[in-house]
């Protein structure tokens, strides 16, 4: 299969790269019916378990790179809460590739930082009635519609993205970190600053 030509793009002298062919703003919709949650540790992805009470509330300031070399060997089984998911991150200028709504409903963001490191970042959608349950359910709400105010434009900008870190297990998800780690729930969404876009020759 031939890969299609990646998009470059120069911000502050600094090139970035998007590293799925064919990125670009808009929601890819695999959702096939209208069931809202999902199953395996979902109390733990929305976090609305006992244990999200532990969850640090200030965010620690990382980069891409540090959190997918962070160990995620032994995931928790059921709805087991690890320590280091008691911790929330936020990623700084980081470019969004895609946005996938999954069939529990949740947007599925590819977080990428224009050095070929990819992460993915989940936005419960907070209409479904156990979403709400989530502690954080004001600031989920919050970061969707944010999101959803730049869902055909996310390609043309750099964003501050904070969330909870969690494990899962690999499954074939588009743009997986190495250490299957991702950032789930999103709790705020930040629009840093516009891109240009730059044909390289």
């Amino acid at each position: 299969m031939a890969i299609p030509k990646a998009k470059n793009f120069y911000i502050g002298g600094l090139l970035y790269v998007l590293i799925f062919g064919g990125a670009g703003a808009g929601v890819v919709d695999r959702d096939n019916d209208s069931k809202c949650s999902g199953n395996e540790r979902w109390i733990i992805k929305i976090a609305s378990d006992e244990a999200a009470e532990e969850i640090i509330r200030k965010p620690t300031v990382i980069t891409l790179e540090e959190l997918i070399q962070i160990n995620t060997d032994a995931i928790p089984k059921g709805n087991v809460r690890g320590e280091e998911e008691k911790v929330i991150y936020t990623l700084k200028n980081v470019l969004i590739t895609h946005a996938i709504l999954e069939n529990d409903n949740d947007i599925h963001l590819v977080i990428e930082d224009g050095h070929a490191h990819t992460i993915i970042a989940e936005i419960p959608d907070m209409s479904c009635k156990d979403n709400a349950k989530s502690i954080f359910g004001k600031e989920i709400s919050k970061a969707q519609k944010t999101f959803i105010r730049y869902q055909d434009t996310y390609d043309q900008y750099l964003f501050n993205i904070t969330g909870v870190f969690f494990r899962d297990k690999p499954h074939g998800q588009t743009g997986k970190a190495p250490n299957n780690a991702e950032l789930h729930p999103v709790i705020k969404l930040e629009k840093v600053k516009k891109i240009k876009l730059t044909t390289k020759r």
